[in-house]
């Protein structure tokens, strides 16, 4: 049967596979080289305490363009103002020459590095500038997850920054329905200040954690084997065939880009809820999905080697190894990205074949109301990728065959 072009991660990981279960607030220090972890009920809410705490009000904040709009929305919450980078070709995370000009001539006071789709980057250069300049980088970890173990490569996202960000949401390597931690060094100047408001954050069922939870559950519902191939898709198809616009959009999450207000009393620590789920989250199972996500890789960078060579579609970061392609020290295969010229004949005919597979929903912000009226610096790939980007699903239980299959597919397509 076909699967849907993403799926959410297990929750009882440890306990469901008798595994022995980790402390991820180690790991995830381990992983970042800090020595501070502070919880939260989202990443953006991780994001929100820090941006409020560790710089002056008005401050500027380099981010990409391309990237989630409400981690945007986060910056003006904390009372900042956006400027918004292009982005580079290998790894679609921001461009790192232009960061570095804004550090170097001090326009920001801050920059916040978003490591999308699994990619990762080498940050030792705008580091060392941001170090200088006393400028803080942030690393956004929230897609890009890793262990030193997966590659001979002795960095990995989160290393980098003066704080790092990390996602336990329900499509997340970790998974608490929704939640987020903050890692950072207790000895910068804000460490006491955002650990002492820390502890007086409450511990509540907010409305969105409820939310998310239905949500949740129903998503579990829907993409079970049955009713997806045999309810929920064939709605999706003629909803796609035929434009429903609202259908359509409720299948994205980056549908509507608009501003969200929040307060200082929106900031919570995770629930109860959360702080047990995170219990049964394993360092196993995630190593375990890597290997998984690595096999997939591999079968969709041989099925597809020729139309990759001839450049009929481009793989970001793509590069070969031991005389076959791969994406091996540059990705946690998180996501694949595939940029294609023709992108919505080819979404037609792979919809039209069965395939439950979209165009990615992230757009190029700097382009996009409300936020195109904040500051930028050219963002021509930017405005390139999202006409051009398809996400191949690579989640862990998406099947060997179902890659194989929607492969001779693509292929098909070109020939």
């Amino acid at each position: 049967m076909r699967r849907p072009r993403f799926q959410s991660r297990p929750l009882f990981r440890s306990y469901a596979k008798s595994l022995k279960p980790l402390e991820i607030k180690s790991f995830l220090l381990k992983m970042s080289r800090k020595d501070i972890i502070l919880d939260y009920s989202q990443l953006r809410i991780a994001c929100f305490h820090f941006l409020s705490h560790a710089l002056p009000t008005g401050s500027t904040i380099a981010t990409s363009c391309y990237t989630i709009f409400d981690m945007v929305n986060v910056i003006i919450n904390a009372g900042h103002k956006p400027f918004f980078v292009d982005i580079e070709k290998e790894n679609l995370g921001p461009n790192i020459p232009q960061l570095i000009e804004l550090v170097r001539t001090e326009k920001v006071q801050a920059v916040i590095y978003t490591h999308l789709h699994g990619y990762k980057a080498d940050l030792s250069c705008l580091a060392s500038c941001c170090k200088e300049k006393n400028c803080l980088l942030i690393e956004d970890c929230a897609q890009s997850l890793w262990n030193k173990n997966w590659d001979k490569i002795d960095y990995v996202p989160g290393s980098f920054g003066t704080a790092a960000i990390y996602s336990t949401g329900f499509f997340k390597g970790i998974n608490t329905i929704c939640g987020g931690f903050l890692t950072f060094n207790k000895d910068f100047h804000f460490s006491e200040t955002i650990i002492n408001s820390h502890r007086t954050l409450k511990r509540k069922f907010s409305y969105d954690f409820i939310y998310r939870s239905v949500y949740a559950i129903l998503f579990k519902i829907v993409t079970t084997d049955l009713f997806f191939n045999f309810i929920l898709f064939p709605v999706l198809k003629i909803s796609w065939s035929r434009n429903f616009v609202w259908m359509n959009k409720r299948a994205r999450e980056e549908n509507n880009p608009r501003y969200i207000h929040r307060e200082k009393n929106d900031i919570l620590r995770m629930n109860l809820l959360q702080k047990f789920l995170l219990v049964f989250q394993s360092k196993n199972s995630l190593d375990q999905d890597y290997l998984v996500k690595l096999n997939l890789s591999n079968i969709y960078f041989s099925e597809l080697k020729d139309l990759i060579k001839n450049k009929i579609i481009n793989i970001p970061g793509i590069h070969e190894k031991d005389g076959r392609l791969t994406l091996e020290g540059i990705s946690s295969l998180n996501q694949i990205p595939m940029l294609v010229s023709n992108r919505k004949e080819l979404l037609d005919y792979l919809i039209f074949e069965g395939f439950d597979i979209a165009a990615q929903h992230i757009r190029n912000l700097s382009q996009t109301p409300p936020y195109n009226k904040y500051q930028k610096i050219n963002d021509i790939v930017a405005e390139d990728v999202v006409k051009k980007i398809i996400l191949l699903p690579c989640y862990p239980s998406f099947s060997a065959k179902n890659v194989y299959d929607l492969s001779k597919k693509i292929k098909s397509f070109y020939i």
